[in-house]
């Protein structure tokens, strides 16, 4: 057996010890050795990954509440900029805006929020741009608040062209 050799079989069976300096020491010929060391994080615990399992329902819930929140944050700094002249005449383009509107501010919302997984976006979006045909049965359910943060005549408007407890789409409200 040549001295090689024998430096290889040594190196497997190193290897398949699976002793710690095994996995972070790497063997390039005779003479070099380098270690790596590894900046990644560990599996996390079997604990921590059942909370987390168990809160994700809870999360999904938060970030869509936050997608609604996103809506009234659009809506509210749309009409302080356009006021109640915003309509284009399109109901459908003004749809467009508004669901757009609110997913600009759904992305800023998650800029901030530690919402980083792709289920928790999605949920985020999912509020969003349902509360874009859903919102007006808030101002109808509580117009003084409405009247408040927005404005009286803001909130009459939406009273006379929707109706309560329905959809609006394409600028038709469809009860339900």
């Amino acid at each position: 057996m040549s001295l090689a050799n024998a430096d290889f079989d040594a190196r497997i069976a190193r290897i398949t010890s699976g002793k710690a300096s095994s996995k972070s020491t790497l063997y390039v010929g005779l003479d070099e050795i380098y270690h790596v060391s590894y900046s990644g994080r560990g599996k996390p615990s079997s604990a921590a990954t059942a909370v987390n399992n168990f809160l994700f329902p809870f999360y999904v819930m938060i970030a869509m509440g936050f997608g609604i929140v996103a809506f009234g944050i659009a809506s509210w700094v749309r009409f302080r900029f356009v006021g109640l002249s915003a309509g284009s005449g399109d109901p459908m383009t003004e749809m467009a805006i508004q669901a757009g509107a609110a997913l600009a501010a759904a992305i800023v919302l998650n800029i901030v929020l530690p919402f980083r997984s792709r289920p928790l976006k999605v949920a985020m979006a999912i509020g969003a741009i349902s509360t874009t045909v859903f919102f007006h049965n808030a101002v109808h359910l509580y117009p003084e608040t409405f009247a408040r943060v927005f404005s009286p005549d803001w909130v009459e408007v939406i009273q006379a062209t929707t109706k309560p407890q329905s959809v609006l789409w394409q600028g038709r409200s469809y009860t339900f």
